[in-house]
């Protein structure tokens, strides 16, 4: 840490390129590659992502020079996503990992929209109903719970209530209602919601002529 501001490039180089996608970073109970490390992370991310030490903290310019950055990006996001994917390969997440990935998922739909269009979306896992993850493009979220319960049984994998749908919507997952009006060419029969729905549908609205009739009409 002392003596990286004073080396030539080629030098710096040199010693950085030792720790080049090494784990070298103390995080207390083992070491971590830089790529796993950032000044401001969310706490919640351990195993995969990590904030630095405090014990560390003290060589901020070595950390600096090697790559540590100050947050992580989406694309950091993603790849905790798919690493925690194949962890599982096919098993259902720990309640700890289920937190995990249901926090990944939110923060990842924050990031800024033209960072979001960098990335490669394909790639975006999210844990279902029964804590599996699958691909968010090959997933559903409920938006019509009147309509969940009678295709609970079909081939749709249904997203984690916890994600959300408008966070499921932004990574890729599809609607329930759109999925079930494209596979009948836009016209098929489906029953209306009860009242309960209903009431759950005007109670989050402004109570205004316009929006009533816009619930109504989705």
């Amino acid at each position: 840490d002392n003596h990286i501001d004073g080396l030539e490039t080629y030098e710096k180089q040199r010693v950085l390129s030792v720790f080049h996608e090494r784990a070298w970073i103390s995080v207390g109970d083992g070491f971590v590659k830089t790529s796993q490390v950032a000044f401001n992370a969310p706490e919640h991310a351990k195993p995969f992502l990590y904030n630095v030490p405090d014990s560390m903290i003290c060589y901020e310019t070595l950390l600096k020079a090697c790559g540590v950055r100050d947050t992580f990006s989406g694309e950091d996001f993603i790849r905790l996503l798919c690493s925690l994917s194949d962890q599982l390969g096919g098993s259902s997440c720990g309640s700890r990992q289920l937190d995990l990935a249901i926090f990944v998922a939110r923060s990842l739909s924050r990031i800024p929209q033209d960072e979001f269009e960098t990335l490669d979306k394909a790639m975006i896992y999210l844990p279902s109903r029964d804590g599996e993850m699958h691909r968010a493009g090959d997933m559903t979220y409920d938006d019509a719970p009147w309509l969940s319960a009678i295709v609970k049984k079909t081939r749709h994998v249904f997203v984690h209530p916890d994600v959300g749908n408008e966070v499921a919507r932004n990574l890729g997952a599809k609607s329930l209602r759109d999925v079930l009006s494209a596979n009948q060419n836009g016209m098929v029969k489906i029953p209306c919601p009860k009242f309960e729905s209903l009431h759950q549908l005007l109670k989050h609205r402004d109570i205004t002529d316009i929006e009533c009739c816009r619930t109504i009409l989705e």
